[in-house]
């Protein structure tokens, strides 16, 4: 994928960026070398503050172009019974993409009846306004 004289961009939607910042870094950085664009795809999970993830973070973002935030759900109570786990993890590296000034892109899924009501897109909207 790295080969070649590409001009189009690479996005990788590696199951943990997080997790696997290493192999990822390097992914990214071998792109960016090559004059390809590239794009963090995540949904956040597992990163927290308080783990080595925002150490990670600021690796990652140092060869990202864009990030592509998988939002499912934006009321955690409702996002716990979609997922099973907490939303707040999801949404924090929405706002530390800005402390490095990367555009964020939001990838929200409606399904009726599950994240399409006008409350949680109100919601959601709100949040968005604050990337």
């Amino acid at each position: 994928m790295l080969t070649g004289e590409a001009k189009a961009g690479s996005q990788s939607a590696e199951a943990s960026p997080f997790c696997r910042s290493t192999s990822y870094w390097n992914y990214l950085k071998g792109a960016r070398q090559k004059g390809i664009h590239t794009t963090l795809d995540t949904s956040g999970n597992p990163f927290t503050k308080k783990s080595r993830s925002l150490e990670s973070s600021k690796n990652l973002m140092e060869y990202t172009d864009l990030v592509l935030l998988d939002i499912k759900h934006i009321d955690d109570g409702q996002h716990k019974i979609l997922t099973g786990q907490s939303n707040q993890n999801i949404l924090e590296p929405g706002r530390i993409s800005l402390g490095y000034r990367k555009p964020v892109w939001i990838r929200h899924v409606l399904v009726p009846g599950r994240v399409d009501e006008d409350a949680y897109l109100i919601r959601l909207h709100d949040f968005i306004a604050t990337l």
